[in-house]
């Protein structure tokens, strides 16, 4: 089977260069890429690929009749809508490792790939290499899914284990850019941007249901600090991102977000540390599993990408299940998308000065809100202006609505400086 590459980036490279290791099943013919002047080495030999292979332009490869399938590892919205749309248009299968187009545009590009009878798979686009989607769509498809969640992104999770080792923020991103886990603009990783786009699709699978992934309630890392990861030292916590996604018994509601979390060091999400994911899930039928393995790099990942073309070559796929979840006329707007409840952590820099504590903890008690620990603490890393302190806080199990219109009440005090870091709590 002839193929062609859309991108050659880390993961793309890497693709390329088991593409065209002797026992492949695939002829690599055309890689498209932004610059050809950019020298690119194959992993396996050290040796700069051959120039014939590329083009900056779309079309030799889009309108090449003698390629069948395309793999497209370009990220972002466009031009790789645009591509894999018209890839789809002239029969071609395309794998797809883009969790953002994916979730926003399924619909269209499932639609086409059913109408034109060619196959989109898109495992890659979730998990690294952990075979998430897959397991989904076969060996779980028995079973109903309820809940979903899990460590979902090995950038911001290999971050976080590094700054609990005490590097600061900005070394643990240097550092996980020089290893290739995340790319020179890392917003989509550390805002939870990444983490919001693979919750929406593992939901929308599990549940049936297109879920678009602006209604997905996102908060990601940026606002951690090394004071944040004291707290958590002292108190038996660990620090990691979470996607989490909850049916409701009616099946009409859905309660999906991302948010970090402090994690009792005792359980099992607590040891996934550096780039591996987790995902979690609980049915009827298997009650509860747990999937691990590594989300970040370019090996697992191009592990998932040739195995999805292997079931190509090998008519392993279907057209429907997907296609028929991505409707590109179903309506989110038909989900109702609910706050839960939950424990919540905070951290405020204050004004130093007496009746701040009782001001604040009446804003809480005002609305119901009962608190576990509150506390004024000097720790390492934590730089305060003179006047000024940080309070650490922990509720008990409130509603999250509450919650946010109290936090939000906090920063109209004017003894409040500044909200600084808001985490959940996972104690079981």
């Amino acid at each position: 089977m002839k193929v062609a590459l859309f991108g050659c980036g880390v993961v793309g490279s890497r693709v390329a260069d088991l593409l065209l290791c002797d026992n492949s099943n695939f002829e690599l013919k055309k890689v498209l890429v932004k610059d050809l002047s950019k020298s690119r080495l194959r992993a396996s030999s050290g040796k700069s690929f051959s120039r014939l292979l590329f083009t900056k332009d779309p079309s030799e490869i889009i309108e090449d009749p003698e390629i069948e399938l395309i793999i497209e590892v370009l990220g972002n919205e466009q031009p790789a809508l645009d591509y894999l749309l018209q890839s789809l248009e002239r029969k071609k299968h395309v794998i797809s490792a883009n969790k953002e187009l994916i979730s926003k545009h399924g619909g269209k590009l499932f639609a086409k790939a059913r109408e034109k009878g060619v196959c989109l798979k898109i495992d890659a686009s979730v998990g690294g290499g952990i075979p998430v989607i897959s397991n989904l769509l076969e060996n779980l498809k028995t079973s109903e899914i309820s809940e979903i969640w899990g460590v979902l992104n090995g950038t911001t999770n290999y971050i976080l284990s590094e700054m609990a080792k005490k590097s600061s923020f900005n070394q643990a991103l240097a550092d996980a850019q020089a290893k290739g886990y995340a790319e020179p603009d890392p917003r989509n990783d550390l805002e939870g941007l990444d983490t919001k786009y693979k919750i929406s699709i593992l939901a929308s699978i599990a549940f049936k249901k297109n879920i678009d992934p602006d209604q997905v309630d996102c908060q990601g890392i940026s606002k951690i600090s090394q004071a944040d990861f004291s707290f958590a030292e002292e108190e038996g916590f660990a620090l990691r991102l979470l996607g989490f996604a909850k049916k409701q018994p009616e099946n009409k509601s859905i309660n999906i977000f991302v948010h970090p979390y402090l994690i009792l060091n005792g359980l099992s999400l607590a040891k996934i540390e550096g780039v591996l994911n987790a995902v979690h899930f609980k049915g009827d039928l298997i009650q509860e599993l747990t999937l691990i393995g590594p989300g970040a790099g370019a090996d697992p990942t191009s592990n998932a990408i040739l195995s999805d073309a292997l079931s190509i070559l090998e008519k392993r796929y279907s057209l429907e299940s997907l296609a028929e979840i991505y409707q590109e006329n179903s309506s989110s707007q038909e989900i109702n998308i609910l706050l839960g409840e939950g424990k919540f952590y905070l951290r405020l820099t204050v004004e130093d000065r007496a009746g701040v504590l009782k001001e604040i903890t009446k804003s809480f008690s005002d609305r119901q809100i009962s608190i576990k620990s509150i506390s004024q603490k000097v720790l390492k890393n934590q730089k305060n202006k003179p006047g000024q302190a940080s309070l650490f806080l922990l509720t008990h199990q409130t509603n999250e609505q509450i919650f946010k219109e109290t936090v939000e009440q906090l920063e109209k005090l004017t003894t409040v400086k500044s909200v600084d870091c808001i985490l959940k709590v996972l104690e079981f």
